[in-house]
């Protein structure tokens, strides 16, 4: 359970708030005094009952957030593009809600937030393609886009991002792709691509020595399946 602040050393003003899991119950009002707080940096709401509102535009306007978390909230409606305004951001979190996204949001976001290193929009239904340019996110080391309803072709350039360590795609059913020639220096721990039309299964696969978890459960693959598959030493989950 969250339920802690910080304060700025200097100023007094707050600058970090955690009220995950508090029991709350209502509306973010978009008049709520939560958006004078100009110098926050951490906004963790997540396990609470926002009873089916939107997603404030004003969030928009904390210019200094780093962390923001709104997952398992039952927030609903669309993303505000506002949030593309957050370009400090290293932590998005807005999973496990009724939220749509507009299709050109995840080309934007690519674009804008930069500096992430965590993204988790799991069970958003964003409709699009992933953006090949989902590789500007040079810092990310966790993305989760599980059933997003994403549909085309899945980007190769997902697994060139030499910082990730956790990709969870799984329950997009509509996506097609083929898994890439793995180099040794990848970070891959966790690889979750279950219901992608994948095809055959690299060889390759066996340099992603810090894998704990691989799981491509319903993805049409065909072929021999490798024994170098046998080399992944570190494995504890394979489906």
């Amino acid at each position: 359970m969250g339920r802690y602040h910080t304060c700025h050393a200097k100023s007094g003003e707050v600058v970090e708030l955690d009220l995950s899991s508090s029991c709350f119950h209502g509306k973010l009002s978009s008049k709520s005094s939560l958006f004078k707080l100009q110098r926050l940096r951490v906004l963790n709401l997540a396990y609470n009952d926002l009873v089916s509102s939107e997603i404030p535009s004003q969030l928009g306007t904390l210019k200094e957030l780093t962390l923001l978390n709104l997952s398992n909230t039952l927030s609903s409606g669309p993303i505000p593009t506002e949030l593309l305004h957050l370009t400090k951001l290293v932590s998005l979190d807005l999973s496990s809600n009724s939220l749509s996204a507009q299709k050109s949001f995840l080309n934007n976001l690519s674009q804008n937030l930069t500096n992430l290193e965590e993204l988790n929009l799991g069970l958003v239904d964003i409709s699009s393609e992933i953006p090949p340019n989902i590789s500007k996110l040079s810092s990310l080391k966790s993305l989760s886009l599980d059933e997003c309803n994403l549909f085309g072709k899945l980007p190769s350039s997902i697994f060139m991002i030499p910082t990730m360590q956790s990709i969870n795609l799984q329950g997009n059913q509509d996506m097609v792709g083929s898994l890439p020639e793995f180099n040794r220096n990848n970070s891959l721990v966790f690889l979750d691509l279950s219901w992608i039309s994948l095809g055959n299964l690299p060889v390759s696969i066996n340099n992603l020595k810090h894998l704990t978890t691989l799981k491509l459960g319903f993805c049409n693959l065909h072929g021999q399946i490798s024994s170098s598959l046998g080399n992944l030493t570190n494995l504890s989950t394979l489906d």
